[in-house]
């Protein structure tokens, strides 16, 4: 499973000809930043990717859904729980034996190496 930055995003006030494009391109900046599986603040997320706080979350929170990657979008808190504070991390599992087959007889099963024992391997990429 690749990510997927094109699409429709939900919502009533949400047209395509007027949000598609600044939405997609906020897609794409916010996985950048985050394709390294590393963890992340939505603050140093928005400060790595010139967009607000609030629209950060909404794009990590659509790399969940199965339209733009249906990755694993681990969180935990960071620093005294009180605070409120999180950190957010984007699971891609590395497929060890790429190949465009997804498993057959002849190829076997994709190998997944996860980035957390709770990552399912159900986004990943190719090791090359």
């Amino acid at each position: 499973m690749t990510a997927n930055f094109d699409g429709t995003r939900g919502g009533e006030t949400f047209e395509y000809y007027l949000d598609g494009f600044r939405l997609n391109a906020q897609h794409k900046r916010v996985f950048e930043v985050v394709r390294d599986s590393q963890w992340y603040t939505l603050a140093e997320i928005a400060s790595k990717t010139g967009d607000p706080e609030a629209s950060v979350s909404a794009r990590l929170r659509d790399f969940r859904k199965m339209k733009y990657g249906g990755f694993d979008l681990l969180r935990e808190r960071r620093g005294p729980p009180k605070r409120g504070h999180w950190e957010y991390r984007l699971c891609i599992a590395v497929r060890k034996n790429p190949t465009k087959c997804p498993g057959c007889i002849n190829c076997g099963p994709p190998i997944f190496v996860k980035c957390k024992d709770s990552c399912d391997g159900s986004g990943f990429k190719d090791e090359g």
